[in-house]
């Protein structure tokens, strides 16, 4: 596994390369419909941050939950297929509005539930190569503004042309709250 800034090519400091030790995938993970499609990895290392590699927040606080609402504008990420159809050599972000989760499912025939989201539309989404990468935006956290990941890239039209749907990071606060606190990642 490796980390790195927002341009993978030539001209960037290198990757920081990172051995996996171990990856959990929830034990419910379904993936004819996508449902509970999330996972972990341990790194065999500590990672060291720095001014290109920095951690991100995620919504583990219960009270906190359930704040993706229809309407809102989320930023999507990833290294994924641009509409030229070919691999970004530099890290793509995209503005997209979230979607009514029945829209989703409709246009996929399978059920996108609480623990999902469905965000994008027929200009702007995330596309092949983009799976597991972040869906986050600003939340008022106790009065300050925060850039928070809301959700990880789950699946969406092969085309690109339609929402995708993410999975809901705050619907699985306690299984990642065990992940950490049981295997120490």
């Amino acid at each position: 596994m490796s980390l790195r800034s927002s341009d993978n090519s030539m001209c960037q400091i290198p990757a920081e390369d990172y051995e996996v030790d171990r990856a959990f995938r929830h034990k419910y993970f379904t993936p004819t419909i996508y449902l509970n499609d999330i996972g972990m990895l341990r790194l065999a290392r500590f990672v060291d941050y720095n001014v290109h590699i920095r951690p991100i927040c995620i919504i583990l606080d219960p009270a906190m939950q359930r704040l993706v609402e229809d309407g809102m504008t989320l930023t999507a990420t990833g290294w994924g297929l641009t509409d030229v159809g070919s691999e970004s050599s530099v890290l793509q972000e995209a503005s997209i509005l979230v979607m009514n989760r029945n829209l989703c499912s409709d246009l996929y025939n399978v059920p996108v539930g609480l623990n999902q989201i469905c965000a994008g539309d027929s200009e702007t989404n995330t596309c092949s190569g983009d799976s597991g990468g972040p869906l986050g935006g600003i939340v008022n956290y106790y009065g300050e503004p925060k850039f928070v990941q809301y959700g990880l890239t789950s699946f969406g039209d092969k085309e690109c042309r339609a929402p995708s749907v993410y999975t809901d990071l705050s619907t699985y606060s306690g299984w990642i709250e065990m992940v950490v606190n049981v295997y120490g990642t």
